[in-house]
């Protein structure tokens, strides 16, 4: 389970806050979508979510960890909680689908066996199975968002944090979008 209780953040002293008094619950496998125009802060809570930003007040437990408390314990919340960044392509490292999927994990240290099988599963489960060896820089938007994902979960993440999952596709893919993100959270 993830809490966040009574959370404010601000990015200089004199600003108004970008979180203020924030308290949330999330358990396993629940979905749950948060909305709000622009500047509203939900970046700002998903960095939260999975420690690369830590609160100034109030308290973010991932699995009973506090982030706050040690490095160690931020590199642990890091691994249970899988982000997915609002631009895909700025978190694309790799020029071919399978080795995108596999950074995260050769960079675990895990054996070559290990990594087929989690880049085939991640990859798999998002639908890009076809474009395994194709080049990043030719899929559309959507299917970078997907490999995006794909990379993620290849990491084995508790949670998935998703930061504007469908802001990159178009009307017509966000019903497929929304059925992956079902899947995901029941069934994977």
């Amino acid at each position: 389970m993830i809490e966040i209780r009574d959370v404010s953040v601000r990015f200089a002293a004199d600003a108004a806050p970008a979180l203020d008094g924030v308290s949330l619950t999330f358990r396993p496998g629940e979905l749950v979508a948060l909305v709000g125009a622009n500047g509203s802060g939900k970046s700002t809570l998903a960095s939260l979510l999975c420690a690369l930003r830590l609160s100034a007040s109030g308290l973010v437990v991932v699995e009973g960890i506090d982030p706050a408390r040690d490095a160690a314990s931020r590199r642990e919340v890091r691994r249970l909680v899988g982000l997915v960044r609002q631009h895909p392509a700025d978190q694309l490292v790799s020029s071919v689908v399978f080795d995108e999927v596999a950074f995260g994990p050769r960079n675990l240290g895990l054996s070559r066996d290990e990594i087929r099988r989690r880049v085939t599963r991640a990859i798999a489960t998002v639908g890009l199975s076809d474009a395994l060896h194709a080049d990043v820089s030719t899929l559309s938007g959507g299917q970078q968002q997907l490999l995006a994902i794909a990379g993620v979960l290849a990491m084995e993440p508790s949670y998935l944090v998703l930061d504007e999952a469908s802001s990159m596709l178009d009307a017509s893919a966000r019903p497929a979008h929304r059925a992956l993100l079902d899947h995901i959270a029941h069934e994977g």
